[in-house]
């Protein structure tokens, strides 16, 4: 390894001190004795640590700068979009066999609804936390202030669950033929 010349020398030892290093580990690292390292502080003003919040500064302005390169946003977005777009054909999926439940099983049918329910509220706070941090806005005119609407619980006969269920099940394997063309 070819030696450094001496000015390439003394700007690393300054740098060092600049970065907070000590006397001590100066003269470790870069193999020289205490009284050259403080004749080169002296020689050159080095302070320790003055480079440390300039390196913290700059450090932080790159991370930032990288978090939120435009084309890493616009794969994040994409990896969202696609994500909702399956969790939606699954939620699609379990929609249906937590109708079907209501007439066979009503409280398991009850707490599918609300594991649904929670699974779609993380979904939309993921999708508006994204929507957020890109500045994306909202796909209706939703005032976020709003409150929700009431839920209702309609009692259903057999033969309407039935309907509903055959209704949900067509629309899906619609749903799947579009996407084979």
């Amino acid at each position: 390894m070819p030696h450094k010349s001496t000015v390439e020398r003394d700007a690393e030892i300054v740098a060092m001190r600049g970065l907070g290093c000590s006397v001590a580990a100066i003269t470790k690292e870069m193999k020289v004795s205490s009284s050259t390292v403080n004749r080169i502080f002296k020689k050159h003003s080095a302070e320790k640590g003055v480079l440390i919040d300039e390196a913290i500064s700059k450090a932080k302005e790159d991370a930032i700068s990288s978090l939120l390169s435009e084309e890493k946003l616009k794969l994040l977005a994409t990896a969202t979009v696609r994500k909702s777009l399956v969790m939606k054909e699954l939620m699609d999926e379990e929609i249906i066999k937590a109708i079907a439940l209501v007439s066979k099983d009503p409280s398991r049918a009850l707490i599918s609804a609300r594991a649904l329910t929670s699974i779609a509220n993380a979904i939309k706070l993921s999708n508006d936390s994204l929507r957020s941090a890109i500045k994306i806005a909202p796909l209706s005119s939703y005032d976020e202030a709003t409150e929700l609407p009431d839920l209702y619980v309609v009692e259903y006969t057999d033969e309407e669950l039935r309907q509903i269920v055959s209704q949900g099940e067509q629309d899906h394997k619609d749903d799947v033929n579009m996407a084979h063309y």
